[in-house]
């Protein structure tokens, strides 16, 4: 990916992504996570995936990545 305002924007997969300084990861906890009654459908990973989504935004508001 290539944005005008990031620092790492020719950074790709392909050439190893020279730039890259950090990975984050997000796990879950299922046992605590909030189930919903009519299904029993478990949403820890929606609330991780929200978790992340925001820090991406942060990130790319401070251009430095996407």
């Amino acid at each position: 990916m290539k944005h005008e305002n990031s620092k790492y924007g020719n950074a790709t997969i392909g050439n190893g992504l020279p730039a890259l300084r950090c990975i984050l990861s997000f796990c879950i906890d299922k046992v605590v996570g909030w189930v919903r009654n009519p299904d029993k459908k478990n949403h820890a990973d929606i609330g991780a995936a929200i978790a992340a989504e925001h820090i991406c935004l942060a990130v790319a508001v401070q251009g430095l990545g996407s």
